[in-house]
């Protein structure tokens, strides 16, 4: 019995159990074949993980995240997945591996670290070994989740810096909680908001007692994240002359009013009803339980995911079924991690008795509470088989729709066009990290100018003649893009006489998003008689 208590207080079983759980679920995604091809292995659902990818291998050959060769931008959202794509780089070709893969590789590595971070927070939070290991196994199974660990973006990452820091926190290892909070943000702006919450609990203890010890534990939490946004701000300054990336000024959007209960019933409301069901009671009983215990760490982690939905919510528009897509989730996924140790604190309050009482001196409503608390968790978890074969098999088929258009057209253009010929496009990853041509990204991404200038896209694309001009002063001779995104240069009067179709590639299932990017056209420019 000794052995099995020291057992019991060893985190290292639990952790192997997560990480194998992770990696079977991964090796389940990459391996389905619901397109009848190996896509889901070979390929990248978005075209965003191939944009990551571009400036990963930059920095790997370089050190600089170029875009077009010698030309320094800002067009990505994340610096810290930007160094794990260029560590992605460095793994393929010290192992042999496709990069494509070994950034999957890293990706599930980053998933697993996360649910660790899970884990830990919510031994934390719930006291309980048992309930951080089903907050965890919760975590690996949680559909979107697993789609994210392989999908070559920053999600995961990004919560795992800010469950971790939220634990550093808590352990007084103010210095590290606050350099893991800096790269939470480097993984994702919106993660900003958890460093405020974080610091607000630290500056409320200053006012409380203003000791040197707790004003050293302010500056220690705050300024590593100060520093990194002044680097990031002085690069973004340098390169485009404003202090936030292309990717704002391309993609923000002030939102709609309605945006924060559309983003939290596309998050959270069309999760399957069973979980859903259970996870609220499990949910609500735990937070009587933080509020109870009214501690700065609880009211953090209780308050974070609603304030990061509110801020997806405020900063983009998410359409009305948005959930059924990935390329829409994925940008509230990483508030769902945080939901799990209050739900663990949940069953925690239905599980009160401590182990030094003996099983038959329980009386019978100490076991029907535990039977409730199991019934809560089997329950939170019996649906995410089936949801975990559905995910996979979008998953698939959004590598399928990627390889099937943006990468046809991305080889197409590698081995039909001049290397000198520039394309201008409006979705630039594969296009540029395959095609290997001097690329101008129509959204802006790549190109400052167009980015912070919005209404020079729409003179641009007022006519094939503006479009012309345009393609002339980027030194480029191909325009690629969705059609029906330009109607107005495509089908304008005039247009047949300025641009030729030489190639196109189309899916006839496209499951990536509800917009017509079923189909892209590379259109050469006709040389003038």
């Amino acid at each position: 019995m000794r052995a099995l208590r020291q057992l019991r207080g060893q985190r290292w079983p639990a952790w192997l159990l997560l990480a194998a759980l992770h990696g079977g679920i991964a090796a389940f995604f990459v391996c389905d074949r619901s397109p009848g091809t190996n896509a889901a292995l070979t390929g990248l659902p978005l075209d965003d993980a191939w944009i990551h990818l571009v400036y990963g291998r930059s920095v790997a050959e370089s050190g600089l995240p170029y875009y077009n060769e010698r030309e320094l931008e800002a067009g990505f959202t994340s610096p810290a997945w930007v160094l794990v794509c260029a560590a992605a780089h460095w793994l393929a070709g010290l192992l042999g591996l496709n990069i494509v893969l070994a950034l999957k590789i890293l990706g599930t590595l980053c998933a697993i670290a996360m649910t660790w971070g899970v884990y830990e927070l919510t031994r934390i939070c719930a006291r309980s070994a048992i309930g951080a290991l089903v907050a965890g196994g919760l975590s690996a199974m949680t559909p979107a989740l697993a789609f994210s660990q392989v999908s070559g973006m920053e999600v995961c990452l990004a919560a795992c810096f800010g469950l971790w820091a939220v634990c550093a926190w808590h352990r007084r290892r103010y210095l590290t909680a606050g350099v893991l909070l800096a790269f939470a943000f480097w993984a994702r702006p919106e993660m900003l908001l958890l460093w405020g919450l974080v610091v607000a609990a630290l500056l409320r203890e200053c006012l409380d007692d203003f000791s040197p010890e707790n004003r050293a534990a302010l500056l220690k939490a705050a300024l590593p994240t100060l520093a990194f946004g002044a680097l990031w701000g002085g690069y973004c300054l340098a390169v485009t002359g404003r202090v936030l990336p292309n990717t704002f000024y391309a993609k923000f959007s002030s939102g709609h009013p309605q945006g924060f209960l559309t983003v939290l019933h596309e998050a959270v409301w069309t999760l399957p009803s069973n979980y859903l069901m259970a996870g609220l009671v499990s949910y609500a009983l735990g937070l009587v339980r933080a509020i109870r215990r009214s501690a700065s760490l609880h009211w953090v982690v209780l308050l974070f995911p609603w304030c990061f939905l509110l801020g997806i919510g405020a900063s983009r528009h998410i359409p009305s079924g948005s959930a059924n897509y990935y390329y829409w989730l994925r940008y509230a996924v990483p508030a769902l991690p945080f939901l799990y140790p209050t739900m663990a604190c949940g069953w925690r309050l239905l599980w009160p008795l401590p182990a030094t009482v003996s099983i038959r001196s329980r009386p019978a409503a100490v076991w029907s509470r535990r039977v409730i608390a199991a019934l809560l968790a089997v329950l939170c978890l019996v649906a995410h088989p089936y949801e975990l074969r559905r995910a996979a098999a979008q998953y698939a088929w959004n590598c399928q729709n990627i390889d099937e258009v943006q990468v046809v057209i991305a080889r197409w253009v590698a081995a039909n066009t001049p290397e000198d010929a520039g394309i201008v496009v409006n979705d630039a990853g594969a296009l540029r990290y395959i095609g290997q041509r001097r690329t101008t990204d129509l959204m802006g991404l790549n190109c400052h100018a167009l980015a912070h200038n919005r209404g020079r896209l729409r003179e641009v694309s007022a006519s094939p003649n503006a479009m012309r001009d345009f393609m002339r002063t980027m030194q480029a001779r191909y325009l690629i893009v969705f059609p029906p995104f330009f109607p107005g240069i495509l089908d304008g009067p005039g247009a047949k006489s300025v641009f030729e179709a030489v190639f196109q590639a189309r899916s006839e299932t496209y499951t990536i998003a509800r917009a017509p990017q079923d189909l892209m056209v590379v259109y050469k420019l006709r040389r003038p008689d």
